[in-house]
Parts: C-alpha cells; structure tokens; sequence
C-alpha cells in the first residue's frame, strides 16, 4: 500500500498531473496520519483505566477509523494505469456511500446518550430509569450498525444489477459509482449528481435527518448544562461538570467542519461543473480527508488523554490531589465513589489534615450522578510518609 501514487496515465497537461499527484499524496497522509492518531486514541482509553469515555464515545471513534480504512483499499492504485481489482472496487464503492451515513448515526448517537445522561443526572435516576438507560444505550449502539449494513446492502445489490455503474473515480482515487461528479464531502452534495433514487434515499437523506436532529439536541443540551450548571459544580466542581462542558464543547466545535467541509465542497462542486477537471475533484477529496484529521486533533487533546501519554511528567504529592474509589454494588452494578481534597503543610514536621468527603452514586456509564452526602474528619500525617502516599487523581 505504497504512499506515492503510480504515474497518471491520462492525457493531461504536466502541471496538472503533477497537481493531482501532489494532491493525492496530501490525502493519503492525512488518511494515515489520522488512522494513526485515532487508532491511539481509542487504545489509550482501552489500556488506561483511569480515562473514562462511554461506550458510543468508542463507535464514534471506530467510525472514523473505519471511514480512513474505506479510502485505505485503493491507495497504491490511484492517479495510474494500474487500476484495482474488480472486488476491491466493488467493496470500496459499497463503503464511500455506507460509510458517510455511519458516521452520522454514530455521532447523533453520541450526542444523544450525553443529552440524556444529563438529563438523568439532573433528574435523578431510579432502578427502573437505570434499566431504560441501559436499553437506551444498546439501541444507540445497535442502530448504527442496522443503517451501516442496509446502505452497504442496498448498494452491493444495486451494483450487482448493473456492473457497469461501477468506475474508478476520474481523479483515479478511489471507485464509485457512476453518474456523479466526483466523490462530494458529504452524501449531501452527492444528491445532486448522483443516480439512482434509493443511493440519494439511503444516503442523503439519512445524513441530513441526523444532522437535524443532531443541531436540535445539541442547542438543547448546551441550554440544559447553563441552566443547570450549579447543580453539576455542587455534586463535584472538579471532574463531572468538567467532563460534560468539555465533551459537548468538543462535540460542538467538530459540528463546525462538516458544516465548512460541506460549504466549500459545494462551491467546489459547482464551479466546477462545467469545466470539471481532476486537479477540482482531488480539492475535494483532500477536504474529506480533513474531517479524520480534524476529529482526531479535537478528541485526542483531551487532558486526561494528554496526561497518560505524557508520561515524564509526574504530579507533585504536595499539592492538593483529588482522590477517588469505586466499587460495583447491588443487582444494577452502581457504582458509590467518594473525592477528597487533601491539603498538606510541608513546613512542619507533623501536620493537620482535613479531609472533606464527597460521596455519590451513578449509573455506571461513566458520566451520570445522582445522590451525594458530604463527610469531614480530621486525620495526622507525617511529613516523612508523605512520600510513599500515593494519591490517585479522578
């Protein structure tokens, strides 16, 4: 799967070709570097327990994974003579239009169950709410997927009916079907050069009406989180109310460049319509490529990301530290953990420390409180244990 492309084969100008070259190398190394990244990404979180991210958090990030592997199959077989095989097209051409709809069910999917986490952590959550969570977030999990496996279906079908709507894209990056201008950021812009009516349906369609909804609960989400936010610093001022304001920022800032992507790729598209040339079409796809690059700078540079890899750097045990314990408990597996913050004197020998205690419970999908009780006791340290005390941060 070699970086560089073959040599363009088609009879065009030298600095064109030399362009659509430059182009097609500035794409697969933002599709590997982000592959990368994201891959990194996803493994910290799997091999560090402290970082604590849901279950949709995971898909979200698989799904961009999974959108860099679609554009993956045909490097090593652009801008050349030397065309992939048939399957590899075929498979390819299935996954760019499968693919783009995936990626917005999961994304909706992860706004929708912080939405409602919120919301429950707000309300309060019984035994019986906790249970529709759970069945909630299994239908957010299991959506996605149905989606991703009918389009990929429905397009497998399509093509096995007529064979000849399948091509190599004419800026020779990647297989497609014909009847559109090449490959549009979003299957959005795809509805106005593509053919049939059910690619527009299952693809279209489907990303728009998750864009929608996705805007709404996200407006609405930002609205509850400012009403409530003395609510989320009193049950803890330092990690909770942290971690939603820092999810849904991200969330909200990664919203902004498919919005970009779409609005200069339609500008793109259009202009070029009537001198439509492979130098236009290697534009947008290097703006596609951008969206992998974007989502693993915005996801990765959490803190508690930041601080596992950067691993020279060890916390002082002078400071205050925030401590916590959890344990699974009762038939719903709830989990109880109580924050501490320490404060030493390192000048005396002997020192005073009070510890202030604040318990509560949540539902075990990482983000959801719902009761807390404070405990204070006094406790004598020496300054020469101090050291051999580790305290481990939420």
């Amino acid at each position: 799967m070699p970086l560089i492309p073959n040599i363009f084969a088609a009879d065009l100008p030298r600095d064109e070709v030399q362009y659509v070259r430059t182009m097609t190398i500035l794409g697969n190394t933002m599709y590997i570097v982000s592959f990368i990244a994201l891959a990194a990404i996803l493994g910290t979180k799997w091999l560090n327990k402290s970082i604590k991210r849901t279950i949709t958090w995971d898909l979200f990030i698989a799904s961009w994974l999974l959108h860099c592997i679609t554009f993956f199959l045909s490097m090593g077989h652009q801008v050349g003579s030397s065309a992939p095989s048939l399957g590899l097209c075929f498979v390819q051409a299935a996954m760019l239009y499968a693919t783009p709809v995936y990626n917005a069910c999961v994304s909706l999917a992860l706004l929708l169950h912080l939405h409602f986490t919120i919301v429950a952590t707000v309300r309060g959550i019984s035994r019986s709410s906790s249970k529709k969570m759970r069945i909630l977030v299994w239908i957010l999990m299991i959506l996605p997927v149905i989606v991703y496996l009918a389009v990929l279906l429905m397009t497998f079908i399509l093509i096995a009916q007529d064979r000849s709507l399948l091509q190599r894209d004419q800026t020779f990056y990647f297989c497609n079907i014909k009847g559109q201008v090449g490959y549009a950021i979003s299957p959005l812009i795809t509805a106005f050069h593509s053919y049939p009516l059910p690619r527009i349906l299952t693809s279209s369609i489907l990303v728009f009406l998750c864009s929608v909804v996705f805007i709404f609960y996200e407006i609405y989400t930002v609205i509850i989180l400012w009403k409530n936010s003395q609510t989320f610093r009193a049950m803890n001022p330092h990690s909770r109310d942290r971690v939603f304001r820092s999810i849904v920022f991200r969330i909200g800032v990664f919203t902004v460049f498919p919005i970009i992507a779409l609005f200069l790729s339609l500008i793109l598209s259009f202009s070029a319509t009537d001198s439509w040339t492979p130098s236009s079409g290697m534009r947008i796809n290097v703006v596609d490529a951008s969206l992998t690059l974007a989502c693993a700078i915005i996801f990765g540079s959490q803190g508690d990301l930041l601080r596992v890899w950067m691993f020279w750097r060890e916390s002082s045990p002078y400071r205050s530290t925030q401590h916590s314990q959890t344990h699974s408990s009762g038939p719903d597996h709830a989990r109880t953990g109580g924050r501490s913050r320490i404060a030493l004197d390192p000048v005396v020998p002997r020192v005073g420390v009070k510890v202030s205690t604040t318990q509560i419970q949540d539902t075990g999908d990482g983000y959801g409180w719902v009761t807390k009780a404070h405990v204070e006791s006094d406790i004598e340290l020496h300054l020469d244990t101090v050291e051999d005390t580790k305290l481990e941060a939420l």
